[in-house]
């Protein structure tokens, strides 16, 4: 059975516990055993069977395109299933998740008929990013709109629900900025919070580290940093599956 977006007192114990070992080990992760984006991004597209009798998290994000979806939601799906291997059927959105217009759109075909345990859910990256007249994809205020929509489809799912933050981009960044990410990030979890959904900030998480996480000159990740954030998701997701004996 799916399990309420809001966790018991242990799971929020749990889930700092989680996070603050995942902080502390940020600065000794080891590279992926795929080294090259490119093995990486094509483990990540494959598909997953389910292993009957164990729970289903589905990874939604918008981070970055590729024509086999997102570049960073990709980058760390194969970390995410290599920790939580024989824990969870791990799935993610088998496209690009866009903006949250699509997600509006798109939510139910995302979801499919099988029931979920655990979502994992984010948008903002493709919002904000600017057209060739300076305005973002997504203005702030609809996105506040679309968000709020999508969180009430997933809350009527039962899954437990994890909201990630909009990872950061370099000052360099074309057509997106700091500044934009952290007004999105703030009303994303304005929204999130008033829901009681729990947040995985991936963005306070990968901040002190993009020198050696992230590309130079973008938004996307290194193998280093795809992997660093597969295992601060899993730990993320961790305390949910304990809950039911995984």
């Amino acid at each position: 059975m799916a399990a309420s977006s809001r966790p018991s007192s242990v799971t929020s114990f749990r889930l700092r516990l989680h996070l603050l070992v995942g902080s502390l080990a940020a600065c000794f992760v080891p590279v992926a055993a795929a080294s090259t984006l490119e093995e990486i991004y094509r483990q990540g597209t494959s598909r997953v069977e389910d292993v009957p009798g164990l729970p289903r998290v589905l990874l939604i994000g918008d981070h970055g395109w590729t024509r086999q979806g997102d570049r960073i939601l990709i980058g760390y799906t194969v970390s995410v299933r290599e920790a939580l291997a024989g824990r969870a059927n791990v799935h993610r959105v088998l496209e690009s998740g866009a903006h949250s217009g699509k997600g509006v759109r798109m939510l139910e075909d995302w979801l499919g008929e099988k029931p979920w345990d655990i979502i994992h859910f984010n948008f903002g990256l493709h919002d904000l990013k600017e057209g060739r007249e300076g305005t973002p994809a997504i203005s702030l205020e609809q996105y506040e709109a679309y968000l709020a929509e999508i969180i009430d489809r997933l809350r009527s799912t039962g899954a437990a629900l994890i909201w990630a933050t909009t990872t950061p981009v370099p000052k360099e960044a074309s057509r997106r900025s700091p500044e934009t990410v952290a007004r999105y990030n703030a009303v994303g979890e304005r929204l999130i919070t008033e829901a009681g959904i729990p947040v995985n900030d991936l963005h306070g998480y990968a901040l002190p580290y993009l020198q050696t996480w992230q590309i130079s000159r973008n938004a996307h990740f290194t193998p280093e940093g795809s992997h660093a954030l597969g295992l601060r998701v899993a730990a993320v997701i961790s305390p949910y599956l304990e809950e039911r004996g995984q």
